[in-house]
């Protein structure tokens, strides 16, 4: 018996419906510096910035510039030089490339304690800035695919791996095959793939920032205004 006859045996019972249609890409309508005040002890800054769908070619470049200033998998570049290394300014900071169905997002993700909330902003600021400015080295940019390389035939070592991740990528409709066309696409990115990407997605973003009043009043950021609870 095949692994399709087995497929079809063991969903043959599941009803059968159209795919969702996919929502129309959007621009998001609220921009700048937010805040939620809470009572917990620590302070959470989360980074938004609009972002590519799924299938985009523009995903790959993304991958390289992520993994450039966050890592790939483990954490390093930019961003845990200027907030972990020496410094131990931060618990944890990551970057995230999400693409998702019509849109996508861009993602930093870091948490600290109320008193280094501005030290952490002014060096996230000063990583941007450089990301958006200064040219990628080769050295950089290969050095990044190579470790992308690396983790994404980790991950595809167990048959679990690799079903969930050709499964999802048939229902995307980007086929069962993708995630080869997608290495070979990441292999392909330039220095200058990853500067145009970035100076495109790094252009706008929302900060929100959530922990106690002191976190809020070093960040110097107003409540969330409702306009943003609404986003879709």
């Amino acid at each position: 018996t095949s692994a399709k006859e087995q497929i079809e045996k063991f969903f043959a019972a599941m009803p059968s419906r159209d795919p969702e249609p996919a929502p129309k890409a959007f621009a998001p309508s609220v921009t700048g510096l937010f805040s939620k005040a809470n009572k917990k002890d620590q302070a959470v800054l989360s980074y938004g910035f609009p972002a590519f769908p799924i299938g985009h070619p523009d995903n790959a470049p993304l991958m390289v510039l992520d993994t450039i200033i966050s890592g790939y998998s483990y954490p390093g570049g930019y961003l845990h030089d200027a907030l972990r290394g020496e410094s131990d300014l931060v618990y944890l900071v990551h970057a995230y490339s999400w693409p998702g169905l019509g849109t996508g997002a861009f993602r930093i993700l870091t948490q600290t304690s109320p008193d280094k909330v501005a030290e952490v902003m002014k060096r996230i600021d000063a990583v941007l800035a450089r990301t958006a400015e200064k040219p990628f080295s080769d050295a950089e940019v290969s050095g990044a695919r190579d470790s992308m390389s690396i983790a994404r035939g980790i991950d595809r070592q167990d048959v679990s791996g690799r079903a969930l991740e050709m499964a999802l990528d048939e229902l995307y409709g980007l086929g069962y095959d993708f995630h080869v066309r997608e290495d070979a696409a990441i292999a392909k990115v330039t220095p200058q793939d990853v500067l145009r990407v970035a100076r495109s997605v790094l252009a706008k973003r929302c900060l929100c920032i959530t922990g106690p009043e002191a976190a809020i009043a070093a960040s110097k950021a107003p409540a969330v205004p409702e306009a943003a609870k609404k986003q879709p």
